[in-house]
C-alpha cells in the first residue's frame, strides 16, 4: 500500500513538472529579430514558438543588379550559339581586311621581284627571250603560288578562329553575369543566417 501511494506521488510530480515545462514553452511569446547596416534594416527574423520566418529585405540596386543577371543568363543560355547578321557582318569585315593585308603582302613581295628581273634581264641580254629569265620566272611565279594558297588557309583560320573568340567572350560573359547572381544570393544567405541566428537557435 506504501509503495502504491509511492508511485502515485511520483506520478503526481512528474505529471506536474511535465505540465509547468510544457506551459512555459507553450506561453514563449512570439517576437522579431533583425539585422541593420547604416541603420537600414538587411534582414530579419520572426520567432514564433518553434517556427522561425526570415525576411531578406533587398535594395533597389540588389534587385536591379539580380533582375538583370537573371534576364540575361537565360537570354545568353538560349542564343549561345545564334550569330546575328551584326555579328556575322563584324566578323566578315575582319576576315576580308584580313584578306587584303595578305593580297597587299605578297603584291608588295613579289611585283618588284618581277620588276628587278625584267630590269637585270634585259640590261644584261638586251631581251627577255631567255632560259635564265623563264627560269627565275617560274622560280617567283611558284613562290607567289604558294603564299596565295597559305593565305587561303590563313583566311579559313582567321574566319574560325574569330568565331572562336566570340564563343570564348559569351561564355566569359556568362561566367560572369553568374558569379554575380552567386554572389548576390550568397549574401542574402549570410544575412538571414545572422539575422536568425540572433533568435538563440
Amino acid at each position: 500500500m506504501a509503495k502504491a501511494t509511492a508511485a502515485a506521488g511520483l506520478a503526481s510530480a512528474g505529471s506536474s513538472l511535465l505540465g509547468s515545462f510544457l506551459g512555459s514553452m507553450g506561453s514563449k511569446k512570439p517576437y522579431n529579430t533583425s539585422l541593420s547596416i547604416n541603420g537600414n534594416e538587411v534582414a530579419s527574423a520572426n520567432v514564433k514558438g518553434h517556427k522561425i520566418s526570415t525576411n531578406y529585405n533587398m535594395s533597389d540596386d540588389e534587385q536591379n543588379l539580380l533582375d538583370y543577371t537573371n534576364k540575361n543568363l537565360l537570354t545568353g543560355l538560349e542564343n549561345i550559339n545564334v550569330f546575328s547578321d551584326e555579328v556575322q557582318k563584324s566578323i566578315q569585315n575582319q576576315v576580308d581586311a584580313y584578306t587584303q593585308q595578305g593580297i597587299r603582302t605578297i603584291n608588295d613581295t613579289y611585283t618588284p621581284m618581277f620588276r628587278e628581273l625584267k630590269s637585270d634581264i634585259a640590261s644584261r641580254f638586251g631581251n627577255l627571250d631567255n632560259s635564265v629569265f623563264l627560269d627565275n620566272l617560274n622560280e617567283i611565279e611558284k613562290n607567289r603560288t604558294n603564299a596565295i594558297e597559305n593565305l587561303t588557309q590563313n583566311i579559313l583560320a582567321k574566319q574560325s578562329e574569330l568565331y572562336e573568340t566570340e564563343m570564348n567572350n559569351r561564355y566569359n560573359y556568362l561566367d560572369q553575369l553568374s558569379s554575380v547572381n552567386q554572389n548576390l544570393y550568397s549574401n542574402m544567405l549570410n544575412f538571414l543566417k545572422l539575422a536568425s541566428s540572433n533568435t538563440g537557435n
